[in-house]
């Protein structure tokens, strides 16, 4: 292949073939032989936000035929780079989808945003969204602090502290459920407290503490 040009990029990514070939770190001219197809697939697939990736190698004229289906964004969110906070998508395994000033980016599929999004806790996170129908909807934010505990935040609940252990994050997700069953109203209202189920086995129930105006304060 004798420049970029001999890239010919379909499906509904928006990518251009400047950015495969430096996903696939391609340079001109390029014998086309030396071009593996599953190779330059898999650097596709790791380096660019796209949920499919298929390379046919062509003779006449030489050229490489890639089509890529883009991810499907199911959540915004956050994360921090260098220092900055970088915005972008999620998809639901929880991928990050980098937002771009060179295609319109479809709307997620929720209205969940997901706070301090890192690598080490991507498959927390997937878990979290792929179960989003079970909190029936309300399920608004998720985040990551920076000792890598998750709480996660419903419009009926507020604040739920899951904590670090990921191996219990199955049974934190039915302890919601049914707290939501059990508990009365009036004490999962948001802003009122929050709830901690670093020990799905004992949750608590944080309450705010009220103070007493002096007034009404008991006399010593």
């Amino acid at each position: 292949m004798d420049s970029i040009d001999n890239i010919v990029i379909s499906g509904d990514s928006g990518l251009r073939a400047e950015q495969v070939a430096q996903a696939g770190q391609l340079s001109f001219p390029q014998p086309l032989f030396q071009l593996s197809p599953a190779e330059l697939e898999r650097q596709l697939l790791r380096d660019l936000p796209v949920q499919s990736a298929t390379v046919e190698r062509r003779l006449h004229p030489a050229r490489i035929e890639v089509h890529l289906l883009r991810q499907t964004p199911v959540a915004r969110a956050t994360r921090q780079q260098e220092g900055l906070r970088e915005r972008g998508m999620v998809d639901s395994d929880a991928r990050w989808i980098p937002l771009s000033a060179n295609s319109t980016m479809p709307t997620p599929l929720s209205a969940i945003t997901v706070h301090g999004w890192r690598l080490s806790q991507r498959p927390a996170i997937a878990q979290l969204l792929q179960d989003r129908n079970r909190f029936q909807g309300k399920l608004q934010t998720i985040t990551v602090h920076p000792d890598g505990a998750i709480s996660l935040r419903t419009s009926s609940t507020g604040r739920i502290d899951l904590g670090q252990d990921r191996g219990r994050l199955n049974e934190q997700i039915d302890a919601i459920v049914q707290l939501r069953r059990t508990l009365p109203p009036e004490l999962l209202k948001p802003n009122q407290g929050y709830l901690d189920l670093t020990n799905p086995d004992r949750p608590e129930l944080q309450l705010p503490v009220t103070s007493v105006p002096a007034e009404e304060a008991p006399i010593p």
